[in-house]
């Protein structure tokens, strides 16, 4: 099969030979021979930080350089993100999106010690210089493989793609490119930079692992000056309106109810409710028309397991709103994703206390942070700086297993 330059050159009627690239001096705040690039966009940017081809962007790069930087940084080496403007940032890394020109960043991807990305104009030329390389592929395969490179110093990483052939599309769901996990990357890189490999084995990463979400349990007034976003107040897991209305005043939240609150004291908060997530069970179908004439963003779920109560429910909320089903996630759903991520069974042998997570999904109560819901519930407060903690086996804890990255150090 004939490679994708190939095809290009076949196509215009002109000679495959390795091209001339053209670069332009850029002045790194570091040597450039210790420095370590990754490149993790996908196309180009529209509707302001979007990317034609996201379906190429691996999401989880924050975790290979936190897998990297203890080990290349006493090492000399430090890692810049390079990109375009507007792409968005890899956490823990310096970024040089859109600070240097097309020439420039040619000029970086020639002389580094390193490069890391997806499939990209920028790989393409580092593997025509014959410099250290690591690639990774979801949708793309061997066709887009840089077709100049030297091979001892090249890793190109793909995705199991959960045993299917490459899509070549430009957005997928889910994204195949995600399955490769944060430790096969690090360690390539740790290969071609002569370090021994991380002993990190990843088990499973979230689809919404990446979401940063503070939730309040309303026991607490949180200072407005805390930089949180707009939280989520878990009146359902704490039922105080007073202090509700204490948060409301100070800034704009998002609210989770499974009570009746008093809408009446609500309404003058209105514009500081971002929206309200009402669990249907225990609240009346008066009480929602009532509240649906706030004007508030309403959604509507149904916690109840009897699958015949639930039918029933349909019909007397039928003139007061429309409802999903929620129904929690357990640890049997954990083990078939780990299953889709890593091709294989979770070993018996492994205990899942055992295991460490990481989230980015946090509760704030009592002046302590959580890190789960299931910790919350057993006051386990969070003593990391980098918001890890030991996995509880219960199926309360794994209610939230979207929210993480579940690993083995």
């Amino acid at each position: 099969m004939s490679t994708l330059a190939e095809t290009y050159a076949m196509q215009v009627g002109v000679t495959l030979e390795k091209p001339t690239i053209q670069e332009s001096f850029y002045p790194l705040p570091h040597p450039i021979e210790k420095s370590i690039l990754i490149h993790g966009f996908g196309g180009a940017i529209v509707n302001g930080n979007q990317a034609t081809f996201a379906a190429k962007i691996f999401d989880y790069f924050s975790e290979v350089v936190a897998l990297l930087k203890p080990v290349v940084e006493p090492l000399g080496y430090k890692l810049f993100q390079i990109g375009g403007p507007g792409e968005p940032g890899i956490n823990g890394i310096d970024h040089l999106m859109g600070r240097t020109s097309i020439l420039q960043c040619t000029y970086l991807v020639k002389h580094c010690a390193l490069l890391i990305g997806n499939d990209s104009l920028w790989a393409h030329e580092r593997g025509a210089f014959g410099g250290e390389l690591v690639v990774v592929y979801g949708p793309t395969s061997e066709p887009h493989f840089p077709y100049w490179r030297n091979d001892p110093k090249t890793r190109l990483i793909e995705s199991h793609r959960f045993g299917n052939r490459p899509s070549f599309a430009s957005q997928e769901n889910p994204k195949t490119i995600n399955v490769i996990r944060p430790e096969q990357i690090a360690n390539s890189a740790l290969e071609l930079l002569g370090q021994p490999p991380t002993t990190r084995n990843s088990y499973y990463i979230g689809p919404i692992y990446n979401q940063s979400i503070v939730e309040i349990v309303p026991n607490v007034v949180v200072d407005p000056r805390m930089q949180i976003g707009v939280p989520i107040i878990r009146m359902d897991l704490l039922h105080n309106e007073e202090n509700l209305l204490k948060n409301l005043q100070l800034r704009k939240c998002s609210v989770i109810i499974n009570r009746e609150i008093n809408l009446d004291a609500l309404k003058p908060f209105k514009p500081n409710v971002a929206s309200m997530r009402i669990e249907i069970d225990q609240i009346s179908p008066e009480w929602i028309k009532k509240a649906r004439r706030l004007g508030i963003q309403l959604a509507f779920m149904a916690v109840e397991k009897d699958e015949e109560k639930v039918k029933k429910m349909r019909l007397d909320y039928y003139d007061a709103c429309q409802f999903d089903r929620f129904v929690p996630p357990t640890i049997e759903d954990f083990k078939k994703g780990v299953k889709d991520y890593t091709q294989k069974d979770l070993d018996p042998a492994v205990k899942l206390e055992d295991l460490t997570f990481r989230v980015n999904k946090v509760i704030l109560s009592d002046g302590k942070v959580y890190l789960s819901r299931a910790h919350w519930a057993a006051n386990v407060p969070n003593t990391s700086t980098d918001n890890t903690g030991k996995v509880i086996g219960s199926d309360l804890f794994f209610e939230e297993v979207a929210h993480y990255y579940i690993y083995q150090s």
